[in-house]
């Protein structure tokens, strides 16, 4: 059962702490989770004081991870978009389209082609693709024109979709954010 919750005052921000007792902790936006009060201490940082009492569930969610999260959820939504408004297109080309966004998993089916699950992976602020033609590939943000990169090839996600629906349509399509 959740109880109270401890403030923390690092050098970089605030961190909350709270108690957790023996329950199961799950999907919970505080900073640290602990079963008893830190006090913070310039010789040894909060999160190595956790790391090193075996007693303690640790996970840091900062500011550059909510940035991750909404510029991922706005990315999942626009490839949604985009793949919506190609329905017509795919139909026209006899294959059926089955689109679901749940949960940061953007799920396309298509017929007689694949199916493409896209995903955002929060530990390592990729977006995770899986092409029916393609196989997987990930994605790393790129703020300097708001698209998304990868690291393998330095292709972008949205010249990936656009040659990947390009390639199954039978004609040019352009996909951007």
């Amino acid at each position: 059962m959740l109880s109270k919750i401890y403030p923390i005052k690092t050098a970089l921000s605030p961190i909350l702490c709270q108690n957790i007792g023996s329950s199961l902790v799950k999907n919970i936006s505080f900073s640290l989770f602990c079963n008893k009060e830190i006090t913070h201490s310039s010789k040894i940082s909060v999160k190595k004081y956790a790391e090193r009492n075996s007693n303690m569930i640790v996970r840091w969610i900062g500011n550059e991870d909510n940035k991750f999260t909404n510029a991922a959820n706005v990315a999942l939504s626009t490839i949604l978009d985009f793949f919506e408004s190609c329905e017509d297109d795919f139909s026209k080309k006899g294959f059926d389209i089955e689109t679901s966004l749940s949960s940061g998993v953007l799920t396309v089916k298509i017929e007689k082609k694949g199916t493409y699950v896209i995903n955002k992976q929060t530990p390592t602020r990729q977006i995770w693709v899986s092409s029916p033609l393609t196989g997987p590939i990930k994605f790393d943000q790129n703020l300097q024109n708001n698209d998304w990169v990868c690291s393998r090839n330095n292709q972008y996600l949205s010249d990936f979709l656009s040659k990947e629906i390009s390639e199954i349509l039978g004609k040019d399509v352009k996909f951007q954010f």
